[in-house]
């Protein structure tokens, strides 16, 4: 307002001088016209005219040349402005980073470091104070060490080493500064000049477009670094698991030791307790190395981000300096120029490459229709026709794909790991299913009904998505959640999981529990694993009525969300029309091939490798392929091969994760090779015995079951469940964790086995 005031009073003053001194001269003119001094045809109309018609030029010429000048000034400071909003955003992110990566180390690392570090320290001072109990007490400790360490504190605190939550952090950074960057204005204007003092032409105004300067060099440049820092704490992080993962062997090892010494050896308490503590020691000292080394990593890594901040931060500045954008765009267009040239380049010599690898390819593919040929023939016939041979076929595959899964880094391997998502930072698409949850949950809130079930395949990511939803929504009621990881079938049973979840014991009937939740206050109850509710056989759904008749009898007050396997909900909407008791029956859909792209895409970037597609020789082979340049071929392969993955895996996420990683051809430092999808040939199923097909079906149906549920499910006896399914067990086809469950790897094929006999739809 100053300004304003004070500017407006000195250009008055301006106005007024001009004026006064214009006024005085047309009077004077006004005096001397018609005489000798200033003749009348100095006045005449054409000469007015001419004159009005100059001054108007002037003055449209230096009021287009003032406008572009205030144009310009003010583009200048816009896009001055837009640098600076961008520089101090980065920055401020930067600090944001940092912060949240030293909050994650204390949060999730440091208490499990904690936690060992304590038991290692109460275990020396327990068998130093021991005094003649020494053996019993090294017993002891060595039970608690091979309990406590080697199956719960070391394994943790290694998975979460490995677990990506500080890798995830520099993804998040860049993703944020590429998000900000994209927001710059396409378009602005700057001069040669940096004075803006005179008129300009348009001629002067030259266009650019502040996005493209940053983004094709300066961005270009961070994202190398980030990459680098990835990378590097990769690692990092790699080497400190590994060095983390025997740190329960040191421990059992003295403490093993040691006890030997005694009963072995004959050796005093005070040699033995020399043993055990000095392994303890050790353990410590290597506890204390694997800290220093994270602080470390932690210490360089937000350094070298720090530095190349600071440079982009730099770097953009110079931009606020109109002669360095104006060289900066001499350098872009030489840039692409020789990018061009690179390509055509690159063109020629691929052509030349990829007719050498035809020549080699097709006298290969000669030789293979020969010997496939020679074989198919020989297959006619019965002396030499091949024999199934299930256990060998599952076990060879099982074990080079185990074998392609374990050359990869840990921390690699973390990233695509069978599991619920807890960093939602990765979670992909779902937008539909999101929406009819949102809409089932406003609908209780009106008081109407909105039992809502979540239906989807298993591993198709249904925990993944209550997670999601339960971050998104704003419920403002008491949410309990709780996963059905036991079969229960009784009406006993479930009332008793029932006490567990809400925390309340007060009632002993479904009726007192009906009461007691309509008597209470609004809640939400999320009940994951529905399909663990029931046994297929007499009297085996006593859990599932009664459930059902919970949700149906208390939906005023609770709003009810459960989670199914597919197949399991098909086979109860069956038997007892399942489906009749929710209104809302949320099926989670099939993903798109680029959605399955970003999922994988995702998780690979915050690894920091880079993915190179390898061609098939048929690939090789086809002349349209061979035209295109290597970035082409690479995006043709990346679209080719994500394709026949989701189309195998039918948008189950654990499937295609499971599948990209047996894709995996090579593992360098900064590369990763992929090679064609393969569908995988596992028509060995298709020789298994009815018997075990109807093992599979119920193992499906039930998600999982043990060989007594079996036995009752399958109405057979113990002996006959416990050998089918040990048979399934050896030859790789199913897997034993709690319960008996169907392999990943031959999940998908098992359906479609199961599909082709009829039993499920």
């Amino acid at each position: 307002d100053s300004f304003k005031t004070t500017f407006i009073k000195d250009i008055s003053v301006e106005i007024d001088e001009i004026l006064k001194s214009r006024m005085e001269a047309y009077l004077d003119h006004f005096e001397k016209a018609g005489t000798l001094e200033y003749s009348n045809s100095h006045l005449s109309d054409r000469n007015v005219e001419k004159t009005i018609a100059q001054a108007n030029s002037t003055w449209s010429k230096n009021n287009l040349g003032w406008n572009n000048t205030i144009y310009a000034l003010f583009e200048e400071w816009r896009s001055d402005l837009d640098i600076h909003v961008l520089k101090h955003e980065t920055l401020a992110e930067l600090k944001r980073f940092q912060s949240a990566q030293i909050s994650k180390l204390g949060e999730h690392i440091n208490p499990e470091i904690r936690e060992i570090r304590e038991f290692i320290e109460t275990s020396s001072h327990s068998l130093s104070s021991a005094g003649n109990s020494l053996q019993k007490e090294l017993k002891r400790v060595n039970y608690q060490a091979g309990k406590k360490l080697d199956l719960e504190l070391v394994p943790k605190l290694c998975d979460k080493l490995s677990g990506n939550l500080v890798i995830n952090l520099i993804d998040k950074l860049e993703v944020v500064i590429c998000k900000n960057v994209e927001k710059l204005s396409d378009e602005h204007v700057i001069v040669k000049k940096s004075t803006y003092d005179e008129p300009l032409s348009t001629d002067e105004l030259y266009k650019i477009s502040p996005y493209e300067l940053i983004a094709f060099e300066m961005l270009a440049a961070l994202q190398e670094k980030l990459i680098k820092a990835k990378k590097e704490l990769f690692a990092s992080l790699e080497a400190t698991t590994a060095n983390t993962t025997d740190l329960d062997h040191i421990v059992t090892f003295s403490l093993s030791s040691a006890i030997s010494a005694i009963e072995d050896e004959g050796k005093s308490n005070e040699e033995a307790l020399k043993i055990a503590i000095e392994g303890l020691d050790r353990a410590s000292n290597r506890l204390t190395e694997t800290k220093e080394q994270l602080d470390l990593s932690i210490s360089k890594n937000s350094e070298l981000l720090s530095l190349g901040v600071d440079l982009f931060c730099k770097d953009i500045m110079e931009l606020t300096v109109n002669e360095n954008v104006r060289q900066l765009r001499l350098r872009i267009t030489k840039a692409k120029a020789e990018k061009r040239a690179t390509e055509v380049k690159k063109q020629l010599t691929e052509k030349i490459k990829n007719r050498r690898a035809l020549l080699f390819t097709k006298s290969k593919n000669v030789k293979d229709r020969i010997v496939h040929f020679v074989k198919r023939v020989g297959e006619k016939f019965i002396l030499t026709a091949s024999k199934p041979l299930i256990t060998k076929q599952v076990s060879d595959f099982l074990i080079e794909s185990q074998l392609a899964i374990d050359k990869l880094p840990l921390i690699y391997q973390k990233l695509y790991q069978i599991e619920p998502l807890e960093d939602l930072e990765l979670f992909e698409g779902r937008k539909q299913e999101f929406e009819q949850f949102l809409g089932a949950f406003e609908n209780w809130k009106r008081g109407r009904f909105a039992g809502t079930a979540v239906v989807g395949e298993k591993w198709g990511g249904l925990s993944t998505f209550l997670n999601y939803v339960i971050k998104e929504v704003k419920f403002n009621h008491p949410v309990s959640r709780f996963t059905i990881e036991e079969s229960i079938n009784s009406q006993e049973e479930l009332l008793e999981l029932i006490k567990k979840i809400i925390d309340n014991s007060s009632f002993e009937t479904l009726e007192e529990l009906i009461d007691v939740f309509n008597t209470g206050q609004q809640r939400v109850i999320i009940l994951e694993d529905l399909q663990n509710l029931y046994l297929k056989k007499v009297n085996g759904f006593g859990a599932m009525e009664a459930v059902l008749q919970l949700i149906t009898r208390t939906n005023q007050k609770v709003f009810w969300v459960i989670s199914a396997t597919l197949y399991s909900w098909e086979y109860l909407n069956k038997t007892i029309n399942v489906q009749e008791y929710f209104s809302y029956n949320i099926r989670l859909g099939k993903f798109t091939d680029e959605q399955i792209v970003n999922i994988i895409w995702k998780r690979n970037k915050i690894s920091g490798f880079d993915i190179v597609f390898e061609p098939s020789s048929k690939q090789l082979d086809d002349k349209k392929f061979r035209l295109l340049t290597e970035d082409d071929q690479q995006l043709y392969l990346k679209k080719q091969f994500f394709s026949d993955l989701n189309g195998f895996a039918e948008s189950n996420v654990s499937m295609a994760l499971l599948f990209w990683l047996l894709s995996t051809r090579k593992v360098d430092q900064s590369t990763i090779t992929i090679g064609s999808f393969i569908r995988p040939d596992l028509n060995f199923l298709t020789v298994l015995s009815m018997d075990k097909i109807y093992v599979l079906h119920a193992l499906i149906l039930h998600d999982g079951l043990t060989e007594n549920q079996l036995s009752e499910v399958l109405n057979i006896t113990l002996t006959t469940s416990k050998m089918t399914l040990l048979a399934l067990l050896e030859d790789g086809i199913v897997f034993k964790k709690e319960v008996f469950m169907v392999n990943p790897i031959v999940y998908r094929n098992t359906i479609g086995l199961l599909r082709n006999k009829n039993l499920i739809h």
